[in-house]
C-alpha cells in the first residue's frame, strides 16, 4: 500500500495527485494507492508522525516499509511498481 499524505495549500503535493491517481490506475492489481488529505485527516496525518507535506509512505501488512518526504518518486521506486507480480 502506498499512502501519500497531502494538503491542499501545497504546490508539490498538487503536481504529486495526478502521479498518484496514475499509480493506482495503472498498478492498482499490486498496489492500493491512497491520497489523504491532511486538511480534512488531520488525526490521520499525526498518527503517523507525518510532519512534512507531501509525504509518501510505504506499507506491506500494515507495517510501515519506507517514507519519502517531498513528493517525489524516485524512478527506483516506480520501477519496482513496473515490475510483473
Amino acid at each position: 500500500m502506498l499512502v501519500g499524505f497531502l494538503t491542499r495549500g501545497c504546490e508539490p503535493c498538487r503536481e504529486l495527485r495526478p502521479r498518484l491517481r496514475e499509480l493506482a490506475e495503472r498498478h492498482g492489481d499490486r498496489c492500493v494507492v491512497v491520497a489523504v488529505e491532511a486538511d480534512d485527516h488531520p488525526d490521520a496525518a499525526a498518527g503517523h508522525a507525518i510532519r512534512v507535506f507531501p509525504t509518501l509512505v510505504f506499507f506491506k501488512g500494515g507495517q510501515e516499509l519506507h517514507r519519502l518526504k517531498g513528493g517525489a518518486l524516485p524512478a527506483s521506486t516506480l520501477e519496482l511498481l513496473e515490475k510483473p507480480l
